[in-house]
């Protein structure tokens, strides 16, 4: 009996070591996913805040939802929609889902909302914020 516990203990250690071992995959990781737009406002006004949902694809069944990286520069938002992932022993499968993104300007102006699709490629959607 004690064998087979000392057997089962080696084994459940070198599984946890594998998957961390050099050329392996990551057991963690986190990566981009290209954002998908339905249905995009062409004007807002200042101080409220429009919810659109943004539509993207996970490569497995470890995959779930993030963040939005957004970064500002002039009248632009960079944005980009992050997945991540954990775990080693995922069905590798395409997953359509779904995630709220707020637009929530405080000026009027034209604003650009630059989506990330892939390798620089962006979704560019313009929007006109009044009063």
């Amino acid at each position: 009996m004690k064998k087979i516990f000392v057997l089962s203990t080696l084994f459940s250690a070198f599984l946890c070591f594998s998957c961390e071992s050099e050329g392996a995959k990551p057991c963690s990781e986190e990566k981009p996913a290209s954002s998908l737009i339905v249905d995009f406002p062409d004007s807002v006004q200042v101080g409220t805040i429009e919810t659109v949902e943004i539509q993207y694809i996970l490569e497995s069944s470890c995959g779930s939802f993030d963040r939005f990286e957004i970064q500002l520069a002039d009248n632009s938002f960079d944005i980009k929609l992050m997945t991540s992932y954990q775990g080693c022993s995922c069905n590798l499968q395409l997953i359509e889902k779904s995630a709220q993104f707020e637009i929530n300007v405080d000026y009027p102006g034209i604003y650009e909302f630059r989506f990330w699709l892939a390798d620089g490629d962006l979704d560019v959607r313009t929007v006109k914020v009044f009063e």
